[in-house]
């Protein structure tokens, strides 16, 4: 078998209702059915655009910090109702 090794940062990976998993570069369309995973780098609040807000209604996520800690601040589609703080850090070494 060759294994051929993916790099996270430039590629998303696309996860099928039928079990099939393969990469894609960044740039392209994800437009298919399943899950979609993507990694970031990120050192400041600039890197993810923490200057605006996102809206995912036709999705979920899952956030995880790989080290250091993030913030994430949830806000509920409710007017009036209270965003929510995440803070995010990595488990210490064992």
């Amino acid at each position: 078998m060759t294994v051929t090794p993916i790099d996270l940062l430039a590629s998303s990976i696309h996860l099928h209702h039928g079990g099939e998993i393969h990469a894609v570069r960044r740039t392209d369309d994800a437009g298919q059915d399943g899950w979609q995973l993507t990694a970031f780098h990120a050192k400041t609040g600039a890197d993810v655009h923490a200057d605006h807000w996102e809206i995912r209604p036709e999705a979920e996520e899952v956030v995880s910090c790989l080290i250091g800690k993030i913030r994430l601040y949830l806000r509920l589609e409710r007017p009036g109702q209270e965003e929510e703080e995440i803070r995010l850090t990595t488990a210490p070494a064992a």
